[in-house]
């Protein structure tokens, strides 16, 4: 019983406040209809109690004269007339009559739990005797008992009534007030909506707790909403930061991961998707020397135009990093994906007007497809990047699609670029040195530095295999830094040694100038605390064409300390003697290509370009220098078309240091080391 009145108390009452307050308004009543009742029935009690009281001594009074004269002649006369009263009144149980003397009259049966009235019989002031009256308590219950009745059942209904009408009032004013809020305030509706919607009730407002209550869970509500709203523009924003690139907008890395991956995994038998990488060509230059904010404007208006040439085929697109994009494309037909990329292309080939100026650039496209290239996102990213630099050694703006047999050449680029990286160079690789010869006098005036690669994996490296590596990974300026230091060590100690001032010529990587440990190495190296006129760094002519401002800024940087430069395998990247003079305040002498000089004997076409070449570098004070010489017949042409210097096999091939010093022994004493030597002992039989 009690388990269940717990039980009906936990589920029905605690969990309502309504039911709980109606509870105590009824518990309460409860207690104010026993307190009135008690209360009332105390007072009745008492009333019937004296009315008892006051018969049984009018009784006694009727009879107190001759109780009086009985007693005065010591007997008991009167006393029949009170029993006569008793008789009539049943709730007198007993009489007992006392006299002073001693004597006693007694009626009845007594009762110690009956109540006694006593009176005294007096005459003249001189009591005679008492007289008892047992009155019999249960008579008054008995008597009291249907009033009783009436009053409990009186009380209760009114307390009842009034608890109800509390409960009523209080449910009216109060608690129907609370439901409602409650209602409202877990309403999914409202909890879901996007904005805040305020809780309202059919209810006058008034200064009260209602109010304040309503109030203050309307403000907490607002307060959260805002608090979610802010939580989710915050969430969304760092999604969109994760995922998305902030300048154009367009997915980042992390974003085509997944997506690509994504991509694969629904990707239909029969159907191929296709990953196109997406190199700016030209980029680098306009972003350098026109400023960032061209630059950036320019990638917005590429991320554009790609988005553009990419929305019929539905299309994925995303920037990579720097200036580089990716695109991703399903398809049944590889055509397809073809004409997408020479659409790619075509996006770049109107120009970008800014300040009405107008700039070009192009791009470069390498494409892998899934699933035959791979099946997974960094596979297909890698192929499409490795081919993707093929399409730009061919030529750029053009677009190369992965092929299986181009793995072994990955494997093999990705031996060398690791081996460059984490091995000193000392370990891997080894200046060798080929003599400068001044034609006129037959003497050595220097030594171009020249690196060679013997690898007890790889075999022999040759430096066209490993030098492009290292320029395309950013590991030029490791091995140009190493090469200049250990040459122009190596020289120093030659030119101490034999008293010559023999000069050292080194080849410089363009990219050199737009590595950022470039100025660092300026700034902290010791060498360049010396005049170093009798260095000289050579570089491909095709810095010249791109007029690189930020190459020629270093140039003048290297100028300062007395370093010179000359152009090396000059004509092969079709430079104009226009450039040339541009930048004759730069150069201290040009290389001419062993190409030209190859074919020296039999055109006369190649005679008339060194002859153009030597007159042309006269009138700018530029010295020339013939690669390539390999017979005295072209040494005596060179010389005949006004050549000032050459380097070639005629004289050395290149060779260690080690060796260097027998060979400039005996070129002193003959002037021409090759003959006198008799034999191969000195000379390197590795290709040049």
């Amino acid at each position: 019983m009690f388990s269940y009145i717990s039980h009906l108390k936990n589920v029905y009452i605690a969990r309502k406040i309504g039911n709980r307050i109606t509870l105590y308004i009824l518990l309460i009543s409860m207690l104010l209809a026993v307190l009135c009742i008690s209360v009332v029935s105390y007072y009745q009690y008492q009333a019937e109690k004296e009315d008892l009281l006051h018969t049984a001594d009018a009784l006694v009074v009727a009879a107190e004269r001759s109780l009086t004269s009985g007693l005065l002649k010591n007997r008991f006369e009167g006393v029949s007339i009170i029993q006569d009263g008793m008789n009539k009144l049943t709730f007198i149980r007993a009489l007992l009559v006392e006299h002073e003397i001693g004597h006693s009259y007694q009626y009845g049966v007594f009762n110690s739990e009956n109540h006694v009235l006593e009176r005294t019989i007096e005459q003249s002031g001189q009591s005679l005797g008492r007289v008892k009256l047992y009155i019999d308590n249960s008579y008054v219950f008995d008597r009291m008992a249907p009033q009783f009745k009436v009053i409990i059942f009186t009380s209760l209904i009114l307390f009842g009534l009034l608890g109800a009408l509390f409960s009523s009032v209080l449910n009216a004013t109060i608690v129907r007030h609370i439901k409602k809020i409650s209602l409202l305030a877990t309403t999914s509706s409202r909890l879901n909506a996007k904005s805040y919607i305020p809780i309202r009730i059919a209810r006058k407002r008034m200064p009260d707790e209602i109010t304040a209550l309503l109030d203050a869970l309307n403000y907490g509500q607002r307060k959260y909403k805002e608090l979610a709203i802010e939580k989710a523009s915050y969430e969304s924003l760092l999604s969109f930061q994760a995922n998305y690139d902030s300048l154009t907008n367009l997915p980042n890395r992390r974003h085509l991961n997944a997506h690509l991956e994504k991509q694969l995994g629904l990707l239909k038998e029969g159907r191929f998707l296709a990953v196109l990488f997406i190199d700016l060509d030209g980029f680098k230059n306009i972003n350098d020397g026109q400023g960032h904010d061209v630059g950036d404007y320019i990638l917005k208006e590429t991320a554009l135009r790609f988005g553009q040439s990419l929305f019929l085929c539905e299309g994925y697109i995303s920037r990579f990093g720097g200036d580089e994009f990716i695109a991703v494309v399903e398809s049944d037909e590889r055509d397809e994906i073809e004409k997408i990329a020479s659409d790619l292309i075509e996006a770049l080939a109107t120009p970008f007007i800014i300040e009405n100026k107008k700039m070009y650039i192009g791009c470069s496209i390498g494409i892998s497809f899934a699933p035959d290239d791979g099946v997974h996102a960094k596979d297909l990213i890698d192929k499409a990047d490795s081919v993707m630099y093929k399409a730009k050694e061919s030529g750029r703006n053009a677009y190369v699609i992965f092929d299986p047999k181009m793995m072994d050449q990955a494997i093999f680029e990705n031996k060398i670029k690791q081996k460059l990286l984490v091995n000193d160079l000392g370990d891997l690789l080894e200046v060798y040195f080929q003599p400068l010869i001044n034609l006129s006098s037959m003497k050595i005036i220097g030594f171009e530095a020249l690196l060679r690669w013997f690898d007890d994996d790889l075999g022999f490296v040759p430096p066209d295999v490993f030098i492009p590596i290292a320029e395309k990974t950013g590991l030029a300026f490791k091995v140009d830094t190493w090469v200049f230091s250990q040459g122009i060590k190596q020289v120093d100690l030659w030119r101490a040694k034999y008293n010559e001032d023999f000069i050292i010529a080194i080849n410089f990587s363009p990219t050199n100038f737009h590595d950022n440990q470039f100025s660092e190495w300026l700034d902290t190296n010791p060498i360049f605390s010396n005049y170093l006129d009798w260095v000289e760094l050579e570089v491909t002519e095709r810095l010249m064409l791109a007029d690189d401002v930020i190459a020629v800024g270093g140039i003048e940087r290297l100028l300062r300390s007395g370093i010179k430069f000359s152009i090396d395998d000059f004509g092969t990247g079709y430079s104009s003697l226009g450039y040339i003079k541009k930048f004759n305040h730069i150069l201290s002498k040009i290389k001419i290509d062993r190409m030209f000089i190859n074919e020296l004997l039999n055109d006369n076409a190649d005679q008339a370009l060194v002859k153009s070449i030597v007159t042309m570098a006269e009138s700018l004070s530029i010295e020339v220098l013939a690669e390539g010489i390999e017979t005295k017949e072209q040494e005596q042409v060179l010389m005949s078309l006004g050549c000032e210097f050459g380097q070639g096999y005629l004289y050395s091939r290149p060779i260690p240091a080690g060796k260097m010093d027998e060979v400039i022994s005996l070129w002193s004493r003959s002037h021409c080391p090759k003959n006198d030597l008799g034999d191969d002992s000195i000379i390197s039989n590795r290709p040049y």
